[in-house]
């Protein structure tokens, strides 16, 4: 394994029978993690049209926020 670390993308039968091979002949000591893929530039491009959205049409407590507070607020 190349500096040791490798990646699958979990689409289909082939990527998760690599990804079981690789485990399976993984050394002793090496540790697997299986987690949801990280979120696209696209989805975060959409998610921030959207917060740019809210905060030009909603007032909270009495007045409008600009994008970044609007974001805190709505994380909050």
């Amino acid at each position: 394994m190349s500096e040791g670390r490798q990646t699958f993308r979990l689409v289909h039968a082939t990527a998760r029978q690599m990804a079981s091979r690789a485990v399976i002949n993984a050394p002793d000591g090496f540790v697997c993690e299986v987690r949801p893929a990280p979120k696209s530039r696209d989805q975060e491009a959409r998610y921030h049209a959207m917060i740019g959205d809210i905060a030009s049409q909603v007032t909270i407590l009495g007045r409008k926020w600009d994008r970044e507070d609007m974001k805190r607020l709505l994380v909050d």
